[in-house]
């Protein structure tokens, strides 16, 4: 057999579901599943979670993630709010039935940046090796000289922590 003599696979579809009336309708009933099904596989590949990890954020079982993902069982409403509180799916209800969607990522502010896991490390890592000059430094000093930039030191930040709640 050659490939060009296979039939495609929506052809396939579309001549079974003219033929069989009960094909048909199970396949119209099982439409929002199949369309959760690949939001909640898309999700997990994009996060790189596995269905334990996913149940655990979600205070699911890993069997219930399972067969939402077979796209064979349709979802009741509190496993959609779920979904929908962990920004996993967003969905309508209108007249022409369930829509279900990846939800649409929420636009920052202009000059802000977040900061990724790379950054959030160097971040960590800076702070880190100051503290660490910093001890270093007031290892030669006198107590009182410690204790005196030590002072300074927390004056500074509670005067910073008062203009911040100010601005707020």
């Amino acid at each position: 057999m050659r490939l060009s003599d296979l039939t495609e696979h929506g052809t396939l579809v579309a001549e079974r579901r003219a033929a069989d009336s009960e094909y048909a309708a199970e396949s119209d009933r099982l439409a929002a599943a199949a369309q959760l099904s690949a939001i909640i596989v898309d999700y997990r590949a994009r996060h790189g979670l596995s269905q334990s990890e996913l149940g655990r954020q979600l205070g699911w079982k890993q069997p219930q993630v399972a067969r939402l993902e077979n796209g064979e069982h349709l979802p009741n409403l509190a496993s959609l709010r779920t979904l929908a509180q962990h920004k996993i799916v967003s969905v309508v209800v209108d007249g022409s039935g369930i829509n279900m969607r990846r939800p649409t990522p929420r636009k920052r502010p202009v000059g802000r940046k977040k900061a990724t896991g790379d950054m959030q490390l160097r971040n960590v890592a800076t702070k880190t090796a100051s503290a660490g000059k910093t001890a270093g430094k007031s290892a030669g000093r006198s107590a009182a000289s410690r204790k005196a930039v030590a002072t300074k030191t927390a004056h500074r930040k509670s005067k910073a922590a008062k203009a911040t709640s100010r601005a707020r």
